[in-house]
């Protein structure tokens, strides 16, 4: 998502800094600053802030990898860090981009890190807008990565939660508009969006989509909720990565909705069916 946004600002005239664990070894576009960090970092992060003017606070994980990479720590821990790191520096135009879900008291780790971390934002003392996106598709490691790939495993069969979740997914550039207009509209100060795209979909329905985009034949296998979660962990107890994580699992049964008019009426963009771009949606 990173990468289509800085996309979008270099296009309007921008300058642009990208502060990542490895932003040097990265491919950046001309005209992108790259700094090395860790997002708990608030010395090399003020340093990277140093006569910006705006901050884009996009950090954000899918699943926990040991100590180093937990929600708590990439989310909650990161948006303190970011926000010290700011004020250190003198900037205050701030959005940050969390995600449809975000709730400081759910019982998921997940949830709940987001939820906590926008809490930090609106009692920073900053010039904040909150930017919560639906699922986007057309970015790398998106639930739309997963699908495919689990879909192209020699099993005939695709699994899916009996109890269904419904979703509004984005595409990744009109979610990147928003960003943009976030950083151009003072009007949106102060206030949370939730960013969805016209459609709304069930997780069967995007599995469906994929199988005809993909050109392949499953058998639709819906199991109950408590199943799939004993399940995901099996993997793990074998030495192996989990093609998806019980904490994944448990959103693809939560709602992940929104008003699709939000998107037209607060920013002015038309939103992007998936229909229309599902060869990007599940391109591997």
């Amino acid at each position: 998502m990173g990468t289509v946004v800085t996309d979008y600002l270099l296009a309007e005239g921008h300058s642009v800094r990208v502060y990542s664990r490895r932003a040097s070894q990265a491919h950046v576009s001309p005209g992108i600053e790259p700094f090395d960090g860790d997002i708990r970092d608030v010395d090399a992060l003020a340093a990277a802030l140093s006569g910006v003017d705006a901050v884009v606070h996009l950090v954000g994980i899918l699943r926990e990898a040991g100590r180093a990479q937990t929600f708590g720590g990439v989310f909650l821990e990161g948006t303190r860090a970011v926000i010290q790191a700011a004020r250190q520096a003198g900037v205050r135009h701030f959005v940050h981009v969390t995600g449809i879900g975000a709730d400081p008291d759910s019982p998921y780790a997940f949830e709940r890190s987001r939820g906590l971390a926008e809490r930090e934002t609106r009692e920073s003392g900053l010039d904040w807008v909150i930017l919560r996106p639906s699922v986007i598709f057309g970015v790398r490691d998106s639930m739309f990565d997963l699908v495919a790939r689990s879909l192209k495993s020699t099993w005939p069969f695709a699994v899916v939660p009996r109890q269904d979740g419904l979703y509004q997914p984005i595409w990744r550039d009109d979610a990147a508009l928003c960003v943009a207009a976030a950083l151009r509209d003072g009007t949106l100060l102060g206030g949370t969006y939730e960013l969805g795209g016209p459609d709304t979909w069930t997780y069967r329905e995007l599995v469906g989509l994929a199988l005809r985009q993909l050109k392949l034949r499953r058998i639709l296998l819906p199991l109950p909720s408590p199943l799939l979660l004993a399940g995901a962990g099996l993997p793990r107890l074998v030495g192996k990565r989990a093609m998806v994580t019980s904490s994944e699992l448990r959103q693809l049964t939560h709602d992940n909705r929104t008003d699709p008019a939000v998107v037209r009426e607060a920013f002015g963009i038309e939103p992007t069916s998936l229909s229309s771009k599902a060869a990007e949606a599940f391109a591997l």
